[in-house]
């Protein structure tokens, strides 16, 4: 299923316009997915989390690169995204990724992948691990391919958000947080490498 990044509000409603393109469904292309909500952040989150783990989340607020206001509205584009079940794979890309393949290519190459695509590597210096445990801190890509079972636990992480929220001023937050958060609690399932080059 395919859904433009934008959402169309009308009357406090939020409407995702999606193409279902999925063949078995036996489906027109282009059918407007009738899914309407009023709910809020927390109300997203917690029924994105599947088991409920949150208690608070920020509401409405301004994001700025390199803040950490980046990551919240990362995290709740991803429990949008979680919402619909059929979603399997979430990729971040920004408006200037050109693609240097084809659609199917692509769509083949990551929803055949066993690994989602977060580049996490070592960082030198001060602003890395010279900060930090150097078994456990990485720095990452903006842009991220990661599946449902990742991007479940970006949603439902209560740990280490909080910490990068305290302690991460410094730095790039977004860079930081989403490879720091999941090599340390799923490595194995990380290409250590994103879909995209710059």
């Amino acid at each position: 299923m395919q859904c433009q990044a934008s959402v169309k509000e009308s009357d406090g409603f939020a409407k995702p316009f999606c193409k279902k393109s999925h063949a078995d469904w036996g489906i027109v292309a282009g059918e407007l997915l009738n899914v309407w909500h009023t709910i809020n952040d927390s109300e997203l989150l917690w029924l994105a989390s599947v088991e409920p783990r949150r208690n608070l989340y920020p509401f409405k607020r301004d994001v700025a690169w390199g803040e950490m206001s980046m990551c919240e509205a990362e995290r709740r584009l991803l429990a949008n995204a979680l919402l619909d079940i059929s979603n399997e794979w979430f990729v971040l890309l920004f408006e200037s990724c050109i693609p240097l393949r084809g659609f199917i290519f692509v769509y083949s190459y990551v929803s055949e992948s066993r690994y989602s695509f977060m580049g996490c590597a070592n960082e030198e210096g001060p602003d890395g691990r010279g900060r930090y445990t150097m078994s456990q801190w990485r720095k990452g890509s903006h842009r991220f391919g990661i599946n449902w079972k990742l991007a479940l636990e970006i949603v439902q992480d209560i740990t280490y958000y909080p910490k990068f929220k305290e302690f991460c001023t410094r730095c790039s937050v977004d860079e930081y947080y989403f490879p720091t958060t999941l090599a340390i609690q799923n490595r194995i399932l990380l290409a250590n490498r994103t879909l995209t080059w710059t």
